[in-house]
């Protein structure tokens, strides 16, 4: 769907379209992450680490997908959807309302001191992304023998 809008170029007066209408624009208060586990500021153990989530979309079509990273390092990767919806063939893959994501040597460990670890929230609707983020910094101790 286009709107047409007026606009007056060198004195001429043309209808230009558009092709969204303002009210197509989405709402970005109702997109969201959280890392739910662990909390910012707590000591977890050095090594593989699971970090759980959510995170809340109005997209339509199932288009959006959460990735994580640790300390800012790219490319980030995607988390596991753990989602509720589920039908006679299985848990849907897009659904991230719940979400985890394991760092292993595979990606990066947890090393002894700080870590950053920041979740994303990617949404492509049509000709807009929307993107979130959230993080938290989490000290990695020594395992106790």
């Amino acid at each position: 769907m286009y709107t047409i809008t007026s606009v007056y170029i060198l004195g001429v007066l043309m209808y230009v379209p558009i092709p969204f209408a303002v009210s197509q624009v989405p709402d970005i208060s109702k997109f969201g992450v959280k890392i739910t586990y662990p909390s910012d500021s707590e000591m977890v153990s050095v090594g593989e680490l699971t970090i759980f989530g959510t995170a809340k979309s109005e997209a339509a079509n199932n288009t959006c997908t959460v990735y994580a990273d640790w300390n800012d390092s790219q490319p980030m990767q995607k988390a596991t959807a753990a989602g509720l919806n589920f039908t006679e063939y299985g848990r849907y893959s897009y659904d991230y309302s719940t979400w985890t994501f394991t760092y292993t040597s595979k990606y990066h460990l947890i090393n002894e001191g700080v870590n950053e670890l920041t979740a994303k929230l990617s949404c492509d609707i049509g000709p807009f992304n929307v993107t979130k983020y959230d993080s938290v910094n989490v000290d990695g101790i020594p395992a106790e023998d």
